[in-house]
């Protein structure tokens, strides 16, 4: 009897402040990105949740993205000490030669930690960095 090959299990997918931004700024191909995802499979990193929240500017812009999240992800990571220490060897051998900055190694830390895709449009800072699976949204 032949035997049926299985689909590849689909992989949980972070996602960067930079898609969420765009979609924040009414961006409908941003909306679809993030829907192409099944909602189980899609995370954000806490410092991406928290680069929305600075960003809004009002209360109201706070809740609004408060709910969206809450409704469209179906988990927020939080920093932990193992993501971290990846972060900083991250920042070590990138920010020289790609530009990472602190908020987009904490971002590939989480998802190269927790063994996630990176969602984003930032293709440039993230390409180098070994082991981490990019889906690249293309604005």
């Amino acid at each position: 009897m032949a035997r049926q090959n299985s689909p590849a299990p689909l992989q949980a997918v972070l996602f960067d402040s930079d898609v969420l931004i765009e979609r924040f700024h009414g961006s409908e191909q941003a909306e679809r990105f993030i829907r192409s995802c099944p909602l189980i499979l899609r995370k954000v990193s806490a410092i991406a949740y928290m680069e929305l929240l600075q960003g809004a500017a009002n209360s109201r812009e706070l809740h609004t993205i408060r709910r969206y999240i809450k409704k469209n992800f179906s988990e927020v990571f939080p920093v932990t000490e193992e993501i971290t220490h990846q972060a900083i060897r991250l920042v070590e051998r990138h920010a020289l030669t790609e530009g990472l900055r602190l908020a987009d190694a904490l971002i590939a830390a989480t998802a190269l930690v927790r063994g996630f895709q990176l969602a984003t449009a930032n293709e440039r800072h993230y390409r180098a960095i070994r082991g981490l699976k990019l889906k690249v949204y293309r604005p």
